[in-house]
């Protein structure tokens, strides 16, 4: 009886598990497609694409492909977990685990890709952007005199580091730094609008990554506790 008790118990844990494992598949798959989708975020990337030794448009999407396949996959795995825990069923419960497994190993491997590669490509934007103040009003850098007008106005950003860095540089303020319907001047520099949209994008992508981590390994603990139970009473029938 004790070993009924218990296999009852771990089958209504992974029921209430696996419900709330669907919600956290759908919550995955809605960050990645918003990752991929956001277009301040978007046309940053475009111009840190042009940046040597900087990560191209497809290499940061790839991050929010991979979260958002692991998220709709999530649903899948999720079904086989729940027959699995209502039948019983170790079959179905073994391919659950390994399932569960894979899931992991890919949230992780996601999560740490995030925290990579956003640490890695920090210092590179910083020291870019201010390259490109410098060379704003030089002859010969009118491609980069055009990019940098046009992060100041989509970023609504002034600069490197703000109004400061044309002043001590004794350029004249450009008009991208102007909102051209208000004539509000931007005073946030660019390297902290870029860098703050970065860090939320990446900082969603790893806390999410996280959670559904934890998640994944508390389900994987409740399915070997059901698996284990239920091997037991088929030792004990037989």
């Amino acid at each position: 009886m004790a070993v009924d008790g218990t296999s009852k118990l771990m089958k209504y844990l992974l029921l209430v598990f696996t419900f709330f494992f669907w919600m956290t598949g759908i919550v995955m798959a809605t960050v990645g497609v918003w990752f991929m989708s956001d277009i301040r975020f978007l046309e940053y990337i475009k111009f840190i694409s042009a940046v040597s030794g900087s990560p191209d448009l497809y290499y940061i999407k790839t991050g929010g492909i991979l979260f958002a396949f692991l998220g709709l996959f999530s649903l899948l795995v999720g079904f086989i977990g729940c027959i699995g825990s209502l039948k019983e069923n170790k079959l179905f419960l073994t391919i659950f685990l390994a399932l569960l497994t894979f899931l992991i190993l890919g949230v992780l491997a996601t999560t740490v890709w995030a925290i990579v590669t956003r640490n890695r490509f920090e210092d590179v934007l910083h020291q870019e952007i201010n390259r490109y103040v410098d060379l704003y009003s030089q002859p010969g850098h009118d491609q980069i005199a055009n990019t940098m007008d046009h992060l100041q106005q989509f970023g609504r950003c002034c600069g490197a580091n703000g109004t400061i860095d044309w002043a001590t540089r004794e350029v004249e303020i450009p008009h991208s730094c102007i909102n051209g319907y208000t004539g509000e001047r931007y005073l946030r520099g660019c390297n902290e609008e870029i860098m703050f949209l970065y860090r939320v994008q990446f900082g969603m992508l790893t806390s999410v990554g996280v959670l559904v981590a934890l998640e994944l390994l508390i389900g994987l603990s409740c399915t070997l506790c059901l698996w284990r139970s239920i091997d037991t009473k088929d030792t004990y029938k037989y």
